[in-house]
């Protein structure tokens, strides 16, 4: 077992473990150490950090955690009988908020209310897909789909629609918004019979894309066209707006972005790619690879610094200001952010503290954000805002008691206006290149968002995105800090999704994702990558195996795929293979005879996959059917390949009528010619 380890960029980890093989103690090169404290059944029960805080964990009798506790607060976990998550208490500082959820048969949630007053209902076709969505009971959206099950209208409560066109190959090639609200009933002159002029149309944009899915013109009907270029690494080249100036990158060997336009701030890196100044800002960083310091210069020569703390988690604890405002955050056990509270020094030195605000989560989505705004000696104002998220992409927003806004997303689901339940625009997010956003002149300020690229939000106050496990510069467009999962992140710890801002997201700041999901019963999320081409765990290898060999007998249509094997599916069922393996040698339940402990973990992958949700989603997140490989892989597993999202769930190898399965692959909800074979794998070998 690895005991020492160094990184390219010159960090040093070192590892210990007892003699069950388990991780106890981590300390990273910071000199920081993490502590693991295990129960009898090898579950962990605690986590002590250098900085003597301690995180908690607890189980139920079936081994699904059930609560967790740490500085930031305590979290409890209520269960169904099949181990879903149908209720989460989240107490932070005193005051405890509730998320409630109800699930069809199929996983899927239909309903979802809060403590906080907050109800949103799901009404789905046989299909699994929502043709209805009930916003607190009184605002309804309705919403339909092409034989593919793609979104092709959202009709909002006030008359306003949102149509979408897409190409044979998924990719969103045209959006309008129409509006009720400026419709003219008889036109000038006209005699009432003619009836009213159409709707009109408030947004209108068009995009057209390479042979190889990239996205090379954005046009809109507000702002022109917008065109893109890359370098043969997909990296972007520029970003050419028909109106503004344009943006003109180049790259290192490393992957390290500099600015190349007219106008431009020189960069310059240093070892583990660190970015050691931009313009007239130097960075300090520390020994583990995260921002300790930025040294501006000043055009009147006055130095300006800014300090970052970091906990032992790696997550940033606090920025103080030049200006002697100081941003303090909160973090779960999972990293999700549960506070913020935002003070100024005054010329004693005291802390007082001007705002804090409370963030709500429905697992990895965030609900609710409750800011208390306190000023010298008045009453507190209190601001409250309410979301709803659909496949990880932001959809529906209110603040306070007022209506609704709907979001209007690019194609990889970052924010690009809001719209009213008329169809009106309401707020408009022009941006840069890496996610800055821009002013739009004139625009309308009817609401605002800090949702930023995908799993981002924008914190005003120290001009960052929180990204989960990170935080984000969009004007830099690199993290402030390396990944803490090293390269399985990507070879440069520092950038943002691969340096294609326009093609991939990364949602957990950990990688670069058009990937693929499964979330098991127990609530536990595994993901998987596109870019994966490690090792395999050796009951997912047999079945890959095999799968491969049947291609190159000919008992399946060939060849296969040049990815075969490299696919986010496979990364995905084999992060779930360790952790099963893992699972059942910490309970001791691991069989003398390899091949029969392999066997019982495939048994245990089709339950966890079957009982779970899995889907596999494009890099704007829309759903995906696995490739012909994958296919195959998935009956070796005991698998209808539908059980992968893209066409809705089967029960294992039978489908939804009851009937065996005859092998053929669907694709965008339509059969194929290509037919997979029967496994050969145990215990499936057979089906």
């Amino acid at each position: 077992m690895v005991t020492r380890e160094r990184g390219f960029d010159g960090r040093v980890s070192r590892y210990k473990y007892d003699y069950n093989g388990r991780l106890i103690s981590f300390e990273n090169a910071a000199g920081e150490r993490t502590e693991y404290t295990y129960d009898l059944a090898g579950q962990l029960v605690a986590r002590t950090f250098g900085d003597g805080s301690v995180e908690t964990f607890t189980y139920d009798a079936r081994g699904d955690l059930i609560a967790a506790e740490s500085p930031a607060g305590s979290f409890s976990y209520e269960r169904n009988a099949v181990g879903w998550v149908v209720s989460e208490t989240q107490i932070v500082g005193g005051e405890a908020a509730t998320v409630r959820r109800t699930f069809d048969l199929m996983g899927d949630v239909m309903e979802r209310t809060t403590s906080l007053g907050h109800s949103a209902r799901w009404i789905r076709n046989c299909g699994g897909l929502a043709e209805r969505v009930i916003l607190d009971g009184r605002d309804e959206v309705g919403i339909a789909y092409d034989a593919a099950g793609r979104e092709v209208c959202r009709a909002l409560p006030r008359g306003g629609r949102i149509e979408s066109v897409w190409d044979l190959m998924d990719r969103l090639v045209e959006r309008r918004v129409c509006s009720p609200s400026s419709r003219v009933p008889v036109g000038p002159n006209e005699p009432a019979w003619v009836g009213p002029a159409p709707a009109s149309v408030t947004v209108h944009q068009a995009y057209r894309y390479s042979p190889a899915s990239e996205l090379v013109e954005a046009w809109d009907q507000a702002y022109g066209t917008r065109r893109f270029e890359y370098d043969p690494a997909n990296q972007i080249l520029a970003n050419v707006p028909e109106h503004e100036r344009a943006e003109l990158f180049r790259y290192d060997a490393c992957g390290n972005v500099f600015d190349v336009a007219a106008g431009k701030v020189d960069r310059s890196y240093g070892p583990g790619n660190r970015l050691l100044k931009k313009g007239d800002t130097e960075l300090v960083w520390d020994d583990e690879a995260r921002l300790k310091e930025t040294r501006t210069r000043t055009p009147a020569g006055a130095l300006e610094v800014t300090r970052y703390a970091w906990d032992a988690r790696g997550l940033l604890r606090s920025v103080e200001r030049a200006d002697g405002t100081v941003v303090e955050f909160s973090y779960d056990p999972d990293a999700r952010r549960v506070a913020k509270r935002v003070s100024r020094r005054l010329a004693t030195g005291e802390l007082r503290q001007d705002s804090a605000t409370r963030f709500v989560w429905d697992g990895a989505e965030l609900v609710h954000e409750i800011r208390r705004v306190t000023r010298d000696a008045a009453a507190p104002v209190v601001e409250a805002r309410t979301y709803v998220f659909e496949a990880g992409a932001p959809w529906a927003q209110r603040a306070g008691e007022g209506e609704w806004y709907h979001y209007l997303n690019d194609e990889i689901g970052t924010p690009e206006r809001l719209v009213g339940p008329d169809g009106a625009v309401a707020c408009e997010l022009r941006r840069s290149a890496w996610g800055k956003i821009e002013p739009v002149p004139g625009a309308s300020t009817s609401t605002s968002t800090p949702i930023r690229f995908r799993g981002q939000y924008w914190d005003d106050e120290i001009g960052l995105c929180y990204n989960r496990n990170r935080y984000y510069d969009p004007e830099a467009g690199r993290y402030i800090s390396a990944d803490p999962i090293g390269i399985l992140g990507g070879l440069n710890g520092f950038a943002y999704a691969e340096n294609q801002p326009t093609r991939l997201v990364d949602p957990d700041g950990l990688m670069a994702k058009a990937g693929t999901e499964i979330e098991t019963a127990g609530g536990k999320t595994h993901r998987g990558s596109s870019t994966f081409g490690g090792p395999l765990d050796p009951a997912l290898q047999t079945a890959v195996d095999n799968a491969h060999k049947k291609f190159e007998d000919g008992k399946v249509a060939g060849p296969a795929p040049s990815s075969a094997g490299h696919c986010a599916e496979i990364d995905a069922l084999n992060n779930l293979a360790n952790d099963i393996r893992q699972d059942r040698e910490k309970k001791g339940k691991t069989l003398k005879d390899p091949a029969a402990e392999d066997t019982e973990i495939r048994k245990e992958l089709q339950k966890q996959v079957k009982e779970g949700k899995m889907t596999t989603t494009d890099k704007g997140g829309k759903l995906m059917d696995p490739c012909k490989f994958c296919a195959q892989v998935l009956r070796e597993l005991g698998l209808h390949p539908a059980n992968n999202g893209g066409t809705g769930k089967k029960n294992g190898v039978i489908g939804s009528d009851g009937k065996a399965w005859n092998g053929n692959v669907w694709h965008k909800g339509h059969p194929t010619s290509f037919r997979t074979a029967p496994s050969s794998t145990p215990p499936f070998a057979g089906t």
